[in-house]
């Protein structure tokens, strides 16, 4: 494990408050330790040691190192990781080659409190690979902004606004639907714990994808019925400080 120093990610002018930067067994082992031995959604681990023998002898040895070198900062990433308030994942691929793992954003955010922490998957030799996982905390409310800044920038589709019904079709699907994207995935947001005064959990997803020579497109579902909406980093960043919000608001409430 590494920490690295406080700069803004590409991209962005948002100030980092921590990184750290973990090989793949590095965070294979901190799940184990704060996790369960549950890997964050849309992660992958593949180890790349043959022998479980050796696997295990290399394993403790990471986790000694990792645990020895832990410091407070370390312990408030790995507590979020563990117990979050908000879960937001992305995941996109190419239409055109997805198994280019190479062309692949897998990324987990958290916030708890008044911080978040993002977590994007170095991809490795296939999409069941990785060569690494950095994780960067931030001021709570720059989560969106951030994991919008992970996707592939594109600016926003050009066509008007339009709806799908599942069951009949829509003339303007077709052609949106038949051109194959140079980007895609989705967004999932998720209320991570129960409130005593609200039953329930509220969560929300939605797709992306980005058209050549157009520009990025959010799919909405409801019951059956889909509206495509044309979207730059902006209004993306915006539909999900929304439900951010509106998850901690009942949070909030139910305390």
């Amino acid at each position: 494990m590494t920490a690295g120093p406080l700069h803004p990610v590409p991209g962005s002018a948002v100030p980092v408050r921590h990184r750290w930067e973990f090989t793949d067994l590095e965070f294979k082992v901190l799940c184990d330790e704060y996790r369960r031995g549950r890997l964050p959604k849309p992660f992958t681990f593949t180890s790349r040691i043959r022998s479980a023998a050796e696997y295990c002898a290399e394993f403790e040895r990471v986790r000694r190192s990792l645990l020895g070198s832990a410091d407070a900062a370390f312990a408030a990433m790995a507590g979020a990781l563990s117990r979050p308030d908000v879960i937001v994942v992305a995941r996109g691929w190419d239409e055109r080659d997805p198994q280019d793992a190479q062309s692949c954003t897998y990324v987990h955010a958290v916030r708890r409190d008044s911080r978040c922490f993002v977590v994007r998957q170095q991809m490795g030799e296939t999409t069941d690979h990785s060569v690494g996982f950095d994780v960067a905390e931030y001021s709570a409310p720059q989560l969106p902004e951030i994991v919008v800044g992970c996707l592939p920038a594109m600016g926003a589709g050009a066509r008007p606004q339009f709806a799908v019904d599942s069951r009949t079709g829509a003339p303007p699907a077709a052609g949106f639907f038949d051109t194959t994207a140079t980007g895609t995935g989705y967004l999932r947001i998720l209320q991570s714990r129960l409130s005593f005064q609200v039953p329930g959990i509220l969560q929300t997803w939605a797709v992306w994808r980005d058209l050549p020579g157009d520009g990025r497109y959010l799919i909405r579902s409801d019951s059956g019925r889909s509206t495509v909406t044309g979207v730059d980093r902006q209004q993306l960043s915006g539909w999900l400080d929304g439900w951010i919000d509106r998850i901690v608001d009942r949070l909030d409430s139910g305390e």
